[in-house]
């Protein structure tokens, strides 16, 4: 249940909240999410299975107790007269999402689980509404489940999972054997430390941390030209996945003894190795790792809430020392820096003149981390609880690297973007690093010009720039433009530009930015982009995306699109990707989440003459009254498209949900006369797709209720009370989901994001015939009919590529080349 009120400096008391300044994490993240709140980095996924009788009803009681506790688990945010407050709720309803699956087919239980894992871990947060955590339980028998559960970032940390978890099972086990339970209260809130945290801000010993920070991290800061399966580019959506490798046991005794030894510990044993691999790739010297600090003292360690930050690790591998000297380099290194590691890591971004050098930023390409699993098996009382394998949502850095102890040993972890790497290339660096490892046990006197030579190295020219150098070269068609533009309006174009250098400057930290200067190429990464965009937005009254950066990287350009007449004829949820080129255009339409940064890299790779537009969600628009019926959605973007193209034959290509919106586009052009030579579809199954009789008889709804209310019945089984009351009101969900928009209702406050907008507008479809076929790219592991269902809607048989792998991965680099091919053919 969402709680969404208007919080305002004087209403907090009389509402039951209470209003404390957000700690300087939170301000991070709240300024991410205003930009992109469907993108799940941020979000922390957790998966247990539990054998073994479960009763969600106590399940339930359990997670209402921890959210009575932790103040963070019924907090929201809030911009209180220009400062981001923690808005603390005095109630936060509470229920427990169960999902009976025990009827499924084997082969269909797992792809609908899978499915369902996904979307509820990937389900975005509005930072500004509770509540900032989802979770479900999924029933696959009697003595299974899955119990899922994302929480938002802005209120917690690993250490803070860890706290979950133990207490949850204390609760429900003390639950199960008394009936009743009670924590005793804790000493502290999170609120408590941030308001601590913004008062010692400008205290003696915060300086004397800052001065260190400066001094270490001052001046030009190493950028690795570390080597890539594909080109840097900073302004594509990172996709990220992980490669995982078992260390032998013999290895992880002898690592621990080696670190004995030198009075150090397993984690800078591993770290110094990891260097290592960073100095064999690159021959650099000069280095920065970043890696996460706890940052709780023994008064917080109870407490749930985002205390934990990076530390910048300055790492120097010059001379050729041998590896026992890196060791204790690299002990010395990160004694001292853990020192000083109470700053803010925030406070020190805004001290610090960071550029990016081709399309890289030296905080932070590599992150590093050692440490016991957070999440462990437990047993309870005819329970048993096991963490499932990690999921990756998204990764801010070019490589993470973690070497985790598990009861099976200690694994090296490497999580990884993989718009820059393949997986066979991560899985060859997790076999070099290991091999490091053993030489640091085996031979600690050599060299590092002795160890073997890494699987790639470094091209010292590379690929890296290229992207950088595109967006230049589109910048300098621009100038032109913009100045005739300027010197139409004079004083309101000098104005904006006065405005728009000084919060460039100030968000960079940079002095003398120019017009003309590239953003990228300046340093801007994604949370300065989207610092500075926020700022954009609260001065002018906008609702600009970090997309507008793509086609507007310089003040001249941005001052211009601010105005409106940069292109005032483009229509408002078109976005240029590509524009140049003779081609007829290619329109790329929104999946679910609404944007559409995922079709950057592919629209380069379609080559300079294929012009891309792509078709942001209607709901982004500032002050849009969002359309809820896929029909309507559609039509009101032929009508958009037609200010670019106004003829056919026109090319669509809908990824996932936007294959849906697609499909209905072309079917009304088709009915205006238009002819379509291209309805593509990045995955999209029909065949799961619940499609809903037109005829609105009372026959026909006879046989939708039918339809919903027979899972139902089937399920019923011996069911406690609670379980018995979530089958129903989840079937009568269900129910209200089929018939809301036949019957004109309101879609619940809790159904306004962007995502479930577009999830309630497919849910309520009804495709109808198409004269033609639709063109389908389709993920080799999805489930169903090899057409995805789509042959009984369309009056010729798909034409139907193969991409491999899942659906999160049909646009993953490595899957590039694969649809490029494929829709080269179809263009």
């Amino acid at each position: 249940m969402e709680t969404n009120v208007a919080v305002s400096d004087s209403n907090t008391e009389e509402m039951g909240l209470q209003a404390i300044p957000a700690s300087y994490a939170q301000e991070r993240f709240w300024t991410l999410s205003q930009v992109d709140a469907a993108n799940p980095t941020f979000h922390m996924p957790v998966s247990l299975r539990i054998t073994g009788r479960l009763s969600s009803s106590v399940l339930e009681q359990s997670f209402r107790l921890l959210i009575e506790r932790h103040e963070t688990l019924r907090t929201s945010f809030a911009e209180i007269n220009g400062e981001l407050m923690q808005v603390i709720h005095d109630v936060a309803p509470f229920h427990l999402n169960v999902i009976p699956m025990e009827d499924l087919a084997e082969q269909e239980g797992e792809a609908l689980l899978e499915n369902n894992l996904r979307s509820l871990l990937e389900q975005p947060f509005d930072l500004s509404q509770l509540p900032l955590f989802h979770a479900a339980l999924y029933h696959l028998s009697p003595a299974e489940h899955i119990l899922a559960l994302s929480i938002h970032h802005a209120i917690s940390d690993a250490w803070s999972i860890q706290v979950f978890q133990r207490e949850l099972w204390t609760a429900y086990e003390a639950l199960q054997k008394q009936g009743a339970f009670c924590f005793e209260p804790l000493q502290l809130q999170y609120g408590d430390f941030s308001v601590w945290q913004r008062e010692s801000a400008e205290s003696e010993a915060t300086q004397q941390h800052l001065q260190y920070w400066m001094k270490s991290l001052g001046g030009q800061l190493p950028v690795l030209d570390f080597p890539t399966d594909h080109a840097p580019n900073q302004l594509a959506v990172a996709k990220s996945s992980l490669e995982t490798r078992l260390l032998p046991q013999e290895l992880s005794a002898a690592l621990k003894q080696i670190a004995q030894a030198n009075s150090t510990t397993l984690y800078v044993a591993t770290l110094a190795c990891f260097s290592m691999l960073l100095h064999q790739a690159t021959q650099a010297g000069d280095m920065i790792v970043g890696s996460p600090v706890v940052n709780r003292r023994l008064e917080t360690e109870p407490l749930i809430g985002p205390f934990a930050g990076p530390v910048a690790l300055r790492l120097r591998l010059t001379g050729d020392p041998t590896l026992q000297e890196v060791l204790a380099m690299v002990r010395e290194t990160t004694v001292e820096s853990l020192g000083h590691a109470e700053v803010p890591f925030e406070m020190l971004l805004e001290r610090l003149s960071i550029r990016a050098s081709g399309g890289r930023s030296p905080l932070f390409q590599f992150y590093f981390f050692c440490q016991p699993a957070f999440l462990q098996a437990r047993e309870l009382d005819g329970l048993t609880i096991t963490p499932l394998p990690t999921r990756s949502l998204g990764l801010p850095f070019e490589m993470q690297l973690a070497v985790i102890e598990r009861k099976e040993g200690v694994r090296a972890q490497l999580e990884y973007n993989a718009n820059l790497f393949d997986a066979s290339t991560i899985r060859q660096w997790l076999e070099y690093y290991q091999t490091l490892l053993s030489a640091l046990v085996t031979a600690p006197s050599q060299r590092l010009s002795q160890l073997p030579p890494p699987p790639h190295v470094s091209s010292g020219n590379g690929a890296e720039g290229s992207v950088i150098e595109l967006l230049a070269a589109a910048a300098q068609m621009e100038p032109q433009q913009t100045v005739a533009l300027a010197e139409e309006t004079p004083v309101v174009n000098d104005e904006v530009t006065r405005d728009l250098t000084r919060v460039w400057e100030s968000s960079l930290n940079l002095k003398d930015v120019g017009p003309h200067d590239d953003f990228f190429a300046l340093g801007g990464r994604s949370l300065v982009a989207a610092r500075l965009i926020a700022r954009i937005n609260k001065q002018y009254g906008l609702k600009l995306g970090l997309a507008t950066l793509f086609s507007c990287p310089t003040i001249a350009q941005l001052s211009a699109q601010i105005r409106g007449r940069l292109n005032p004829q483009l229509p408002s949820s078109i976005v240029a990707v590509q524009s140049g080129g003779s081609k007829a255009p290619l329109f790329m339409i929104h999946g679910v989440g609404g944007n559409v940064l995922n079709f950057y890299d592919l629209s380069r790779s379609l080559g300079a003459d294929q012009p891309v537009y792509g078709i942001e969600a209607q709901s982004l628009q500032q002050d849009a009254t969002p359309l809820t019926s896929l029909e309507e959605l559609a039509a009101y973007y032929v009508d958009e498209v037609r200010k670019i193209q106004p003829s056919g034959p026109y090319h669509f290509l809908g990824y996932s949900y936007g294959g849906f919106v697609a499909f209905e586009m072309a079917r009304q052009l088709q009915i205006a006369g238009e002819k379509v030579s291209l309805v593509g579809m990045l995955d999209t199954p029909v065949w799961r797709h619940t499609v809903r009789e037109e005829n609105g008889t009372l026959a026909t709804a006879a046989r939708q209720l039918a339809a919903v209310w027979s899972p139902f019945f089937h399920r019923l089984r011996p069911l406690t009370p609670m379980e018995l009351f979530d089958a129903v009101k989840s079937t009568i969900l269900r129910t209200l989901y089929t018939f809301a928009i036949d019957r004109g209702k309101v879609i619940p406050t809790r159904l306004r994001s962007v995502y479930h907008i577009n999830s309630f507008a497919a849910v309520n479809y009804v495709p109808k015939k198409l004269e033609g076929a639709v063109t389908l790219l389709r993920a080799s592991r999805e489930k169903g009919p090899r057409d995805l269902g789509w042959g009984r809607f369309t009056s010729q048989p798909a034409r139907i590529f193969e991409i491999p792998g899942a659906h999160l991965q049909v646009l993953s680099n490595e899957n590039l080349p694969r649809v490029v091919e494929s829709l080269q053919e179809c263009l």
